[in-house]
């Protein structure tokens, strides 16, 4: 006996959920996931030969390197305006996910703000170096839907309002000093120094706003008196491996002895 089955086919509307990879719905569940996408956006600016290990080079010294005419193509400045944007991109979904409260009762608020802080130290740290390099700049923040926003270059003084206000959130919620296994992270001292640069480099052109150094000074002494930083006795030793959280270093880019990016390690044969 042979049996016959007929099918009939029907237009079924599937929605679809992703279980096997990672989407900005379904990560930043934890403190690990969001402590992960701070590595990936630091990573995303040094390395070796990439990012601030090489391709700043054509912005120090006044373009003397390459000429001093100051006067750079598309291929000279093309990589640290992606990388910055790359490690934007990983910062966004956090602030916009710590905002939704996606944590719960995983973390207690205090752990929540300064997850929150570091994320919009992170952020106003990139975007003061895109401003400061190119200008006005497109000002993509946690709300903005790449997809169908236009994206359209925003004034100079519409991203330093972006970058002090994250610079003040992350000084006033970051803590004083961080325990041993998680020295390398921004602490409140690194945020308010940051601020006092932002405010100084404000005060110059193009805004010229003469307010800013008065804040400057003012955020700068909190630092001083604060006393958490000191002067090498010995210059020769300021970068020196063993010194690598030494007084003088507030905040900087990570990496181990045998990565080839680190200075001094980089010449080695």
């Amino acid at each position: 006996m042979s049996v016959m089955v007929l099918l009939t086919p029907r237009c079924v509307e599937l929605e679809e959920t992703p279980l096997d990879f990672a989407t900005p719905d379904n990560f930043y569940k934890s403190v690990s996931q969001i402590e992960s996408s701070f590595a990936s956006s630091m990573n995303r600016l040094y390395g070796e030969w990439y990012g601030y290990s090489y391709s700043y080079y054509h912005f120090e010294n006044d373009d003397q390197i390459y000429g001093g005419d100051l006067n750079f193509d598309d291929e000279q400045g093309s990589e640290l305006w992606s990388n910055h944007y790359a490690a934007i991109a990983d910062l966004n979904p956090i602030i916009k996910a710590l905002d939704a409260d996606v944590l719960g009762t995983a973390a207690d608020q205090v752990t929540k703000d300064q997850l929150m802080a570091q994320a919009k130290f992170l952020r106003g740290f990139n975007y003061f170096f895109l401003v400061r390099m190119f200008g006005d700049v497109p000002l993509i923040i946690e709300t903005t839907n790449v997809d169908e926003d236009p994206i359209t270059r925003a004034p100079v003084a519409d991203v330093y309002d972006l970058i002090v206000s994250d610079m003040q959130f992350a000084a006033n919620n970051l803590p004083p000093s961080w325990p041993g296994g998680q020295i390398g992270r921004p602490a409140q001292d690194a945020a308010r120094a940051m601020l006092a640069k932002v405010y100084i480099t404000m005060a110059t052109a193009p805004l010229n706003d003469a307010t800013s150094a008065v804040k400057a000074r003012d955020m700068a002494k909190l630092v001083m008196d604060a006393g958490n930083y000191s002067l090498v006795p010995n210059i020769d030793q300021v970068f020196a491996l063993n010194n690598s959280y030494g007084p003088e270093i507030m905040w900087s880019f990570n990496a181990a002895e045998d990565d080839n990016a680190t200075p001094p390690q980089i010449w080695l044969p």
